[in-house]
């Protein structure tokens, strides 16, 4: 059995509640499960899952595996899909990756649209996160990505799609919920849930509370908005997000309160596509008709 079916079964294992659910999820059985696992920890040369009772219980070496795994296990899927695609020569194929909020909430419309222009087009989308997005689009993986900035690349090239701004969250009934705008001085001894620093925005925010002489009090570290926003309802702390991703969440129901930051921190969404593209004709189109 190859690493790369080690890391499946691995994967689904570790995001399955029980063997049982995993042999369902994979259909096969609970011993060539087992099997499986115990190849893997041969491999790797370290124990992944301790037995407690009926149920395995991952070890560190076995998340830090899971997290590293991530990327590659979605670029294998990525070329899966594109080898399955490779017959299908009377469509073209237009690969989109998005942001959660964009992908349910702004692209389907879009989406809809083009439909009607191209009657033969097929479009596949991926919803994953602004840093993955960006290394698919600069790695030929996607035609399209729509999501936040997060590094400089000379890769790729990018277009502003919606105007976005920082906002400060926090669960209701908080103190802040009385001012009219949240700075860095109003955040001292808060817990903070920080987006990731491969966001430009965040970066440029750490920077503000540097510049204030504010050391942010952060208890965690999140790569997607989304997150953010479930760990300030639960009361964990507060964050800052893009304003439209805040926007929409509320929209759905999500209890917590938003405020503009100040000094203003642009979270524009961005549109991007590859230097070097195939079809670019119709990518430009396309990109042309998500900007109108």
């Amino acid at each position: 059995m190859s690493f790369y079916r080690q890391i499946e079964v691995f994967r689904t294992v570790m995001t399955s509640s029980s063997l049982s659910a995993a042999s369902g999820r994979l259909l096969i059985s609970q011993p060539a499960i087992t099997k499986q696992l115990r190849n893997l920890e041969a491999y790797v040369g370290t124990k992944l899952f301790l037995r407690e009772g009926h149920r395995l219980q991952p070890t560190e070496h076995a998340r830090r595996l899971f997290e590293q795994s991530e990327g590659a296990m979605e670029s294998m899927m990525s070329l899966d899909r594109f080898a399955r695609s490779l017959e299908e020569n009377t469509h073209e194929t237009l690969r989109i990756a998005a942001m959660p909020m964009i992908a349910t909430l702004w692209l389907p419309r879009k989406i809809n649209d083009l439909f009607s222009r191209y009657p033969s087009l097929k479009v596949v989308v991926e919803v994953t996160k602004s840093s993955r997005i960006l290394d698919m689009v600069e790695t030929g993986q996607t035609d399209i990505g729509l999501g936040l900035p997060v590094r400089p690349s000379g890769a790729i090239i990018a277009h502003r799609l919606l105007g976005n701004e920082a906002v400060c969250i926090f669960p209701k009934g908080h103190h802040l919920e009385k001012k009219d705008y949240v700075d860095p001085a109003d955040l001292t001894g808060e817990n903070f849930i920080l987006l990731g620093t491969l966001f430009y925005a965040s970066t440029e925010i750490l920077d503000l509370f540097e510049q204030e002489g504010v050391a942010p009090k952060i208890r965690a570290e999140v790569n997607l908005e989304e997150l953010a926003v479930t760990m300030v309802e639960s009361g964990a702390g507060v964050s800052i997000i893009d304003a439209f991703s805040a926007a929409e969440r509320q929209k759905q129901g999500a209890s917590f309160v938003s405020k503009p930051f100040r000094p203003i921190v642009n979270m524009d969404v961005q549109i991007m596509r590859g230097v070097t593209s195939k079809s670019p004709d119709l990518i430009k189109a396309v990109i042309e008709h998500f900007l109108s």
